[in-house]
């Protein structure tokens, strides 16, 4: 039992001295640290938009400080909305503002015709005023456009009123890639535009976002009804080659792929822009799905080729060549890049399984066979290298 109670002691001994020690060393500054209330202080900025269970919420902090707007039911603005017209029977608006003194918080709910309003400043009950309704109406045009609430209905209200080059003005004016994927969205659905139109909202896209994901989301909705026109689709593939995650770039190249009767030159473009891919798997993606489509200038078939070529992982190279293959409408000049391209597949089996299929389908071809024999000298497996020449001389 004493010892118990001196190994206690020990440890809180410990404790204190840890403690102490801990208290010396953040009284006393490090060396260039600034200290007390003249330290720089980073701004911890947080944006947060839910829209679910029909209840929706903004909420904009910096450092703990900010805006909170929720609305409930359906609301109708005015037409700048700088205020509010009606709320659906049971909906509701609540603001909390603290972001300048004073703190203001408001509620608004329907009653009677008219509106309910709980204004408080500073936590007291005050009537709602002119200097509310200045507030309010900064607020809400901060909701709609940095929380894009009511998207769709003021896109259309703005390409009513403006067009296309007023909707492009508004989104210069937003600051959320998500909001701004929600108003360019929300004009391909207001109207129908004309070629010149969409590629004005792809330059919008490199110029105004960075958001990979959101980016990704406008150009698979350009994809879905504009991609027509040469003009638009190389515009699109424009931007792209500004979309920096492997994923969303592959999904977006997949996207234009689905469209038939691609030219040449798109398709050339399009396979320089997968080459970019740095993930083998997405790369793969890509080019399967290429091969599935037209493709039958030799000059596309072999730029297909040296993009198969930069994949490094030997399963999905195997995969790419075979898709090709699957074709079964390659000349010569394509069929021997294949074999060279399988040349480079580090494992014995990937490469023995295109070159397989090569001696199948075009071992007749003299020139073929020889790069066949070729090939087979780099498998190391017996095995799979007779198996490769036993196809090659079948």
């Amino acid at each position: 039992m004493k010892r118990i109670l001196s190994i206690k002691r020990t440890i809180l001994s410990l404790s204190l001295a840890t403690a102490m020690l801990g208290a010396t060393a953040a009284a006393t500054p490090a060396p260039g640290r600034q200290t007390g209330t003249n330290a720089p202080q980073k701004s911890k900025k947080q944006v947060s938009i839910i829209d679910e269970n029909g209840e929706w919420t903004w909420i904009s902090t910096s450092n703990g400080i900010g805006v909170e707007m929720k609305m409930r039911g359906k609301v109708r603005f005015n037409e700048d909305y700088t205020d509010i017209l009606s709320i659906s029977d049971g909906g509701w608006v609540r603001i909390k503002d603290n972001r300048k003194h004073p703190a203001r918080s408001l509620e608004i709910t329907p009653s009677g015709g008219g509106f309910e309003r709980s204004y408080r400043v500073d936590g007291e009950s005050q009537p709602y005023n002119e200097d509310g309704g200045r507030w309010l109406a900064t607020v809400l045009i901060e909701a709609v456009r940095q929380g894009g609430f009511d998207a769709s209905n003021r896109v259309k209200k703005i390409f009513d009123r403006s067009g296309v080059a007023g909707v492009l003005e508004e989104v210069s004016l937003l600051k959320s890639d998500y909001v701004k994927a929600l108003y360019l969205k929300g004009l391909f659905k207001a109207s129908t535009l004309d070629s010149a139109s969409v590629q004005r909202v792809l330059r919008e896209v490199n110029r105004e976002m960075s958001s990979d994901y959101e980016k990704a989301q406008v150009l698979m909705a350009v994809a879905e009804t504009y991609l027509n026109d040469d003009a638009t689709r190389a515009a699109y593939l424009d931007a792209v080659g500004t979309v920096k995650s492997d994923y969303e770039r592959a999904r977006v190249l997949s996207a234009l792929l689905k469209k038939p009767d691609l030219n040449n030159e798109i398709l050339t473009h399009t396979l320089k822009t997968a080459a970019t891919i740095s993930s083998d798997y997405e790369k793969a993606q890509v080019l399967m799905r290429m091969s599935e489509g037209k493709m039958r200038d030799n000059a596309v078939r072999l730029a297909y080729l040296e993009t198969a070529g930069s994949i490094e992982s030997s399963y999905e190279k195997a995969r790419v060549l075979l898709s090709l293959l699957g074709r079964n409408d390659l000349e010569q000049e394509a069929t021997l890049l294949v074999v060279k391209a399988a040349m480079n597949i580090s494992s014995d089996y990937e490469k023995a399984r295109v070159l397989i299929q090569v001696a199948q389908m075009y071992s007749s071809d003299e020139k073929v066979r020889t790069a066949l024999t070729d090939a087979a000298r780099t498998i190391d497996s017996s095995y799979e290298r007779g198996r490769v020449l036993s196809a090659t001389y079948k």
